[in-house]
């Protein structure tokens, strides 16, 4: 009872006290397995110990009655033969004695008026501890409401005990002859040492069973517990710089699913890492694509128009004389066009605008690009595009200068002494556009594969090396996804998944 009221203690101030105490999760485990044990077992012993006294109390008076009603057949007799006369006051007096010592009880006798007859313990009455009358409620119980028999709780002075009260009638004739009265005084007694006696077992039992479950207890805490300190472990090794390992466990449980959420953010801890980088990158890009495109331009211009004034003073000279002179001057215009070129993809690049994505037919830019390269002699585009409307939202330029860029990087990429052919095609797949362009030519060499999409990263001498970077930003930016398959001397694909709205 004692260890039961302290744990009842630690729950009421934890659950009533204005400032939270902080236990952790295994000493919450145990406290509620305690609680959940020792709560049903109080109602059981409180609820056992109550039947048990009313069951008691019952057999008690059971046993009062039984004795009371074989002391009332031995004095019928004798009470009707004093009554009549035919046996004297101090016969009776003796037979209420042995009666008395036989039965090892007090017995009172009284007349049908209430008053005394006889007693096996007349000093009680002679010095007026008790009076001679007989307790009123038993008269009444018995004379007046017919009652065979009453128990009655008496008391003198601080001692308590019942009495059972029974009436003697005649054999013969069933007339009311007189009232027995047998006090005892040991019934209270024996019924607290009998719930004594079962309590004290009780709680034997408890403090075995309240050993053992705390015992188990800790065990169970320690072993509920073990997935959550595995997950925590992990949770204070997980890093965005470094590589962190999924974690495993064999079961739908509830912590199973803590898991699988775990291994979920770390799914998602891992793009963003990425996504991040490639923001780190692009933004680096874009600072040096300013600072480049400030450099290259600044001396283009004069230089530009310099050889612009150097041309047209050499317009008045021989003529042997100008084709020597203009054949560097050209080349020299075309190489300040290629440099301004350079500076204008990397100016662009970095001030590039978020697109603004429409709902479009994108079959029909597709088409118009495709017709816009097709007038060429030097290089063979087919198109094979799935008949019917094929919506996506994107930005409608931007989108076409990146298929545009893919089919020159195509051609680009085929050797010079093959002929370049590309071919480009369009179908739906998932609730998905893809758009191939395969080309004919060397495809890309293992070792820059995974640089193709780098800012200022060309396999081109005249190239900037952004054309890539801003098609894969821009598809992106529209909900989908660019990537290319390759084969060494074959050709390569590269192929865009756009999301269909409608």
């Amino acid at each position: 009872l004692l260890i039961f009221s302290l744990i009842l203690f630690i729950v009421g101030y934890v659950a009533f006290r204005k400032k939270p105490v902080k236990l952790n999760y295994a000493t919450r485990i145990q406290l509620y397995l305690n609680l959940a044990f020792f709560l049903p077992l109080l109602i059981v012993s409180v609820t056992t110990l109550s039947l048990i006294s009313s069951s008691s109390k019952k057999e008690v008076i059971k046993q009062y009655f039984e004795k009371a009603d074989g002391i009332r057949n031995n004095i019928v007799n004798p009470l009707d033969n004093y009554l009549t006369g035919n046996l004297s006051e101090e016969l009776m007096a003796q037979n209420i004695t042995q009666i008395a010592q036989y039965s090892e009880s007090d017995i009172n006798l009284f007349d049908i008026n209430g008053k005394l007859i006889s007693t096996s313990q007349p000093k009680i009455y002679e010095y007026n501890i008790l009076s001679e009358y007989i307790n009123p409620l038993a008269l009444g119980d018995i004379v007046e409401q017919q009652n065979n028999s009453v128990l009655i709780n008496e008391s003198v002075g601080t001692l308590s005990y019942k009495s059972a009260y029974v009436g003697i009638r005649s054999f013969g004739t069933g007339d009311l002859l007189g009232i027995l009265s047998i006090p005892f005084f040991e019934s209270k007694y024996e019924l607290d040492k009998e719930i004594v006696v079962i309590l004290t077992n009780i709680l034997n039992i408890f403090t075995f069973i309240f050993i053992v479950i705390l015992v188990a207890s800790y065990f169970a805490s320690r072993v509920l517990t073990v997935p959550l300190n595995l997950i925590t472990q992990k949770i204070k090794k997980t890093t965005l710089t470094g590589y962190n390992e999924p974690l495993e466990w064999n079961s739908d449980d509830e912590i199973g699913l803590m898991v699988g959420e775990y291994n979920r953010m770390l799914q998602n801890l891992e793009a963003s890492k990425k996504a991040l980088a490639r923001s780190e990158k692009e933004s680096a890009w874009r600072e040096m694509a300013q600072q480049v495109a400030h450099e290259i331009k600044n001396p283009l211009t004069p230089m530009k128009l310099t050889l612009q004034h150097l041309k047209r003073m050499l317009t008045d000279k021989t003529e042997g004389h100008k084709q020597l002179s203009e054949k560097p001057i050209n080349t020299l215009l075309h190489q300040i066009d290629t440099l301004s070129d350079i500076a204008t993809s990397f100016s662009s690049f970095a001030k590039m605008p978020v697109p603004e994505n429409q709902r479009i037919e994108i079959s029909s830019i597709l088409r118009r690009t495709v017709q816009l390269h097709a007038n060429s002699e030097e290089h063979e585009i087919k198109a094979l595009v799935e008949p019917g409307n094929h919506y996506v939202t994107c930005d409608p330029q931007l989108m076409g200068r990146i298929f545009s860029n893919l089919i020159i990087n195509g051609i680009q990429a085929v050797p010079k002494q093959r002929k370049p052919l590309i071919a480009v095609s369009l179908k739906t797949e998932n609730n998905n556009v893809i758009i191939e362009f395969r080309d004919n030519g060397s495809g890309i060499p293992d070792a820059i594969i995974d640089k193709i999409f780098i800012p200022n990263f060309s396999t081109k001498d005249t190239g900037s090396g952004i054309g890539l970077s801003i098609a894969k930003r821009g598809i992106e930016h529209a909900g989908g996804k660019i990537w290319f398959e390759t084969t060494a001397d074959v050709g390569t694909t590269v192929i865009v998944e756009l999301p269909l709205v409608d």
